[in-house]
């Protein structure tokens, strides 16, 4: 990336990733690499995937529809449909494969493979399935509303009728988050030319997107891949830990499988697994972590407490911090890591980041995985799709930590740590 920039003189270059805390801390990288007031660093946007996409939105009064405003527009259009066909199906439907894909017309939802989605429906139930969601398109196109992927191509489109492309080069971080739309979006940027795209993601940290090959969304990577073997973030002790949470193989956006044979420079002690019988045993260990990690002169700035979810976090690090005479700061867009506080958030902020001790707390059977994450997965697939993305969470979790990682639970030990 600084090479790019350096040597690119009079080509602008976009820093883009799907996080707007990550996409916060890569302008901070780049501030140092680079020098904040350079005119390599001037010619350098980093920008998160949706302000790139709000770029669309100028001029009109688009208005994005959340997920409660779809689950309401699709129980209303449903009509006389099969009651086999539940609400919650109707929305994973529409989430995987209807807005995922941009699906507008008949044939395309006709022929679309549904990857992940349970059991093969019928035409004539592709057909039923296809009246709803055409009433529900119709009547957000109606309402002024559009969901983040119809913005994404409206960007697309707009870039396509104007026939200049914004920047020379694009660098995607944690590329493996990308849906279909938001890839043709990305690959729409950059103008053709050497290194026009470059990509960077580890398909063991997916955890937002559904599984489809970037090349059915006109995206070729194959034979222009490369594994990195060497990992300078996490010692050798948590990334023996870390891969073990993972299968022996995973399927990467080229279709190819991938191994997990990295090897880590730095050294560390093992990951700590501290099993309480009660919430209260679970803080007390948690607040003689991170007293032990003052004792070495540890910065608080260097540290982070995660959880599955904000509550959890809550419990069990706010407490353990006035044991500890610490304070705690949630991760966002604008905070500063360089702080007296300890960085707290739910394991999804942690993606991208890095510190030098982690501690992931509440790790039981109820939390991780998350119960609650699998209420609307319809059939096997869909199970193990969730399945899925739970453990790579955890995952995500563990190696954010590069010296020290404790893990913490009361009650039922997480399936994943047995």
């Amino acid at each position: 990336m600084p090479n790019l920039a350096r040597l690119s003189a009079g080509g602008r270059l976009l820093l883009t990733t799907f996080s707007k805390t990550l996409a916060s801390r890569l302008s901070d990288g780049m501030d140092k690499l680079l020098g904040a007031a350079s005119e390599a660093r001037r010619r350098v946007e980093v920008l998160h995937l949706h302000e790139i996409s709000q770029l669309a939105r100028r001029g009109c009064s688009l208005t994005i529809a959340d997920t409660e405003e779809i689950e309401r527009r699709l129980h209303e259009a449903r009509v006389d449909l099969d009651p086999r066909f539940t609400d919650g199906f109707l929305l994973a439907e529409w989430e995987a494969v209807v807005d995922y894909w941009g699906i507008r017309e008949w044939e395309a939802h006709r022929d679309a493979v549904r990857v992940g989605r349970g059991s093969p429906l019928s035409p004539r139930q592709r057909r039923q399935l296809w009246d709803v969601f055409t009433r529900v398109r119709e009547d957000l196109d109606r309402s002024g509303f559009a969901t983040w992927g119809d913005v994404c191509d409206r960007l697309r489109q707009g870039i396509g009728d104007e026939g200049v492309r914004p920047f020379r080069h694009v660098i995607v971080d944690e590329a493996q988050d990308l849906g279909p739309r938001e890839l043709r979006l990305i690959a729409s940027l950059a103008a053709p030319g050497p290194r026009a795209l470059f990509f960077a993601g580890d398909i063991g940290q997916w955890i937002y997107r559904w599984p489809f090959s970037w090349i059915s969304a006109g995206v070729d990577v194959r034979g222009r891949a490369q594994r990195l073997r060497v990992n300078y973030r996490t010692s050798a002790a948590i990334r023996r830990f870390s891969d073990a949470l993972l299968p022996a193989k995973l399927a990467e956006v080229d279709g190819e499988e991938e191994t997990r044979q990295t090897i880590s420079i730095l050294r560390g002690p093992e990951p700590e697994i501290v099993a309480g019988k009660s919430l209260d045993d679970e803080i007390t260990a948690l607040a003689r972590w991170l007293r032990d990690l003052r004792a070495r002169d540890i910065e608080p700035g260097q540290i982070a407490v995660f959880g599955r979810t904000r509550q959890l976090v809550c419990e069990r690090a706010e407490p353990a911090f006035a044991q500890a005479d610490l304070t705690g700061r949630w991760l966002a867009p604008d905070s500063d890591l360089a702080t007296d506080a300890v960085a707290i958030g739910t394991m999804h902020v942690a993606k991208g980041l890095e510190f030098r001790a982690v501690a992931l707390v509440g790790c039981d059977a109820e939390h991780m995985p998350l119960r609650y994450a699998f209420a609307r997965a319809d059939g096997d697939d869909a199970r193990r799709l969730v399945e899925e993305r739970e453990r790579q969470l955890f995952y995500v979790g563990c190696t954010r930590a590069r010296e020290s990682l404790l893990i913490t639970h009361s009650g039922q030990i997480s399936p994943y740590l047995e």
